[in-house]
């Protein structure tokens, strides 16, 4: 009886916001009009040449053998959470952050290249804003302070890991439930690629149709709202990138500016949050799991910056630039600088792993003759 009414009191909930954004829609269609181009502008301006080539690489290493390399090489931090399987996810996250990371171990526990336990771990540790994102927009554009985007920087990488680490003593060494299948998926390079091209276009744009949706939500209520403290922080939460444009033009001190924007950072928005969610429901992992651990992450993260900005930054001086709004922010120079060291690690790899293979060939060889 009772799951019969939560269902039913779940029903009506989203039923009520439902037809709310209906009236809302048909209330202020010049708002809502304006939000789809502000929201089809970021996608196309930055989001779209930011994460597709992320989306693709990730995707391709999932994909193949690439990825066996990747783990070798780069799954330090991931094995001291005692993760087996999918360390490669790490660097990828590092490179990219989310949404990529998240779509990339979906890709490879439904692959069969990642064990249960492991997934979830992953999905956490793995879970952190774009570098560019934090060093270009918020940084540069919004602040004007690369000491304020190093401490930001920091406590995105730093988070996930405390989080993780806090997430992963609770689980059993041995995870239950599906197991990682003995011969993964595999396809040739070419069949990969051709695959990871294919799905990216898909992940990216259905990322797009949320970007649009959130930013029509945010400019709706930001017309009931006004520009009080307290309606641009709840409106903050719900996207990152006007999220953190709205708290570095509020008239707080350094430190809390800083501390709101590394809860920003680390918990990554609901708009973010739907879009990593869009492909843990793919799975069987545990969505509100990841959903809390986000939530944890975000007053982790601010806390860590607060303490940061108290050491680093002088609260006696006015320590940023005036706000940029309207400002046509890019990530092509670091991204760039990323897209080709990922490209450089990923040749690397292909390198060392053939080499390996070779290696052990010729072993095997040398054996069968003696």
């Amino acid at each position: 009886m009772k799951s019969t009414n939560k269902i039913i009191s779940k029903d009506l909930i989203i039923r009520t916001v439902f037809f709310i954004m209906v009236i809302s829609v048909l209330a202020f269609p010049e708002k809502c009009s304006e939000g789809v181009r502000e929201g089809v502008r970021l996608f196309t301006d930055s989001i779209f040449p930011s994460l597709f080539p992320f989306f693709v690489l990730s995707s391709f290493a999932a994909n193949s053998n690439v990825s066996d390399g990747l783990g070798r090489t780069f799954g330090a931090v991931p094995k001291l959470l005692s993760v087996e399987s999918g360390e490669y996810s790490y660097i990828i996250s590092v490179l990219s952050g989310y949404p990529t990371s998240t779509k990339m171990i979906c890709e490879g526990y439904l692959g069969g290249n990642i064990r249960k336990k492991d997934a979830e771990i992953l999905l956490i540790l793995c879970s952190n804003g774009s570098a560019a994102f934090i060093m270009s927009f918020i940084g540069s554009t919004l602040l004007g302070n690369t000491a304020a985007a190093l401490i930001l920087l920091t406590a995105n990488y730093l988070t996930p890991i405390v989080t993780a680490y806090m997430f992963s003593r609770s689980c059993p060494k041995n995870g239950t439930g599906r197991k990682m299948q003995e011969t993964s998926q595999k396809f040739t390079y070419i069949s990969a690629f051709t695959n990871s091209v294919s799905s990216s276009v898909i992940s990216a744009f259905n990322v797009g149709g949320y970007v649009v949706i959130f930013s029509i939500i945010i400019n709706i209520l930001r017309g009931f709202s006004g520009n009080t403290v307290i309606a641009s922080l709840l409106l903050s939460v719900l996207e990152l990138s006007s999220g953190c444009r709205d708290i570095a033009g509020m008239n707080i001190s350094p430190e809390l500016r800083i501390a709101f924007m590394g809860f920003m950072v680390c918990f990554g928005g609901v708009c973010v949050m739907f879009q990593c969610m869009s492909f843990i429901e793919k799975t069987d992992l545990d969505v509100r799991k990841f959903f809390i651990c986000k939530l944890i992450s975000g007053f982790i993260g601010g806390s860590i910056c607060f303490v940061l900005s108290k050491i680093f930054l002088s609260s006696h001086e006015e320590v940023f630039s005036p706000m940029i709004y309207g400002s046509n922010f890019n990530y092509r120079e670091i991204n760039f600088l990323l897209l080709s060291l990922m490209v450089t690690i990923i040749l690397y790899t292909v390198i060392s792993f053939k080499a390996e293979s070779e290696n052990e060939d010729k072993g095997n060889f040398k054996r069968s003759d003696s």
